[in-house]
């Protein structure tokens, strides 16, 4: 059946690309853990099974990763497809990068 190979060899790609962006945004993960006083994670989360839960930031388990794996899935395809996946992946991550908040040193002194 070779519409089975397929399946299965897509579910596989699918699973490392996860996993593969998943290990990518693990700072910004642990970024969002820190700016909601939750715990830390010390290593990236391995997904091995579809039916596997996904313990990360909503916004960058359910939009940013799946544009990027949907990105990155259609780049042989349809590149142009691809691309337009891929820089909605980017942005997303950026607007999470941007949630981070860092407490800044007043060194000039003048308690502004």
């Amino acid at each position: 059946m070779p519409g089975l190979t397929d399946t299965i060899e897509i579910r596989e790609q699918f699973l490392n690309i996860l996993n593969l962006l998943i290990a990518e945004n693990f700072n910004i993960e642990n970024g969002l853990r820190r700016l909601k006083n939750k715990p830390v994670i010390t290593e990236p989360v391995t997904i091995l099974d579809l039916e596997d839960e996904l313990d990360l930031d909503w916004q960058l388990s359910k939009v940013a990763l799946l544009y990027g794996v949907s990105g990155m899935l259609y780049g042989e395809e349809d590149s142009s497809c691809a691309v337009g996946f891929l820089n909605k992946y980017e942005y997303q991550r950026s607007l999470l990068v941007r949630g981070e908040e860092m407490a800044i040193k007043d060194v000039y002194g003048g308690g502004y």
